[in-house]
């Protein structure tokens, strides 16, 4: 539910009603773009991973989920860095 389009838009109207309801209309428009734009982008950026479930965007009125497959650095830090080494200094 917290990286569906429901929930950037839910969330940003919230923000804007707590902390900017004495602002100028034009004024609430943009810093409710912006808040719906950087929500939204945290969902989009997981689904570029390819760990998980996928991410539901169109929750709860569509449940399937999306992915934008790209393959992503390993959790493991012994992995991370065994890759590390041989990428940035191959053995002769």
């Amino acid at each position: 539910m917290t990286h569906s389009l429901l929930f950037a838009y839910l969330l940003s109207a919230a923000f804007v009603t707590m902390w900017y309801r004495r602002r100028a209309r034009e004024a609430q428009v943009g810093i409710f773009v912006y808040l719906f734009l950087c929500t939204t982008s945290h969902s989009v950026l997981d689904a570029l991973t390819d760990g998980g479930l996928g991410v539901a965007f169109f929750y709860p009125f569509d449940t399937r989920r999306y992915f934008f497959s790209v393959a992503v650095s390993p959790v493991d830090i012994n992995v991370f860095f065994a890759r590390m080494l041989f990428t940035c200094w191959p053995s002769e």
